[in-house]
């Protein structure tokens, strides 16, 4: 059986981003005592170094916070959606595989208005245009004004 390499299940915590020190701290007492090399029996040198350097990384929240990044994004890297709330893998299923097929009106809900758009999207797509030598063609006004209108070339003949 392979050692996991998760701090999360190293110190058999759930994977979850709202883990209390008081929880982090339990689980590696836990495991300290029972592995700790000074122990009578001699312990076991190497789950107690595992165990230490989870420790080590989930002591501190904003750290513990990366490694459940982390493993979130290797939840993704391997096909899955995400973690759900008890750190469970889990996949989403398709629109079309929930019941119903997605309709014009599920895509217009979750439609966002170039006016509402966060500008970091817009210069993103400017830069990754420039590197490619193209030219956004999206007029200036159609950021601004939420009752642009489009100019087609075939109006007013």
């Amino acid at each position: 059986m392979s050692m996991p390499t998760n701090p999360f299940e190293i110190l058999g915590l759930p994977v979850r981003r709202d883990l209390t020190d008081a929880q982090v701290d339990a689980a590696w007492r836990k495991i300290a005592v029972a592995t700790h090399p000074d122990r009578p029996d001699g312990g076991d040198l190497a789950r107690y170094t595992q165990a230490s350097a989870a420790f080590a990384e989930l002591r501190v929240p904003w750290s513990r916070s990366e490694a459940y990044a982390d493993v979130v994004e290797q939840a993704r890297t391997q096909g899955y959606d995400g973690l759900d709330d008890g750190g469970q893998l889990y996949t989403e299923p398709l629109p079309q595989f929930r019941g119903k097929g997605e309709t014009l009106a599920d895509r217009a809900e979750r439609q966002i208005e170039y006016t509402d758009e966060d500008p970091w999207i817009r210069k993103t797509f400017e830069r990754e245009l420039e590197k490619r030598g193209r030219k956004s063609l999206m007029p200036e006004d159609a950021y601004r004004d939420r009752d642009y209108r489009w100019a087609y070339g075939d109006e007013g003949d």
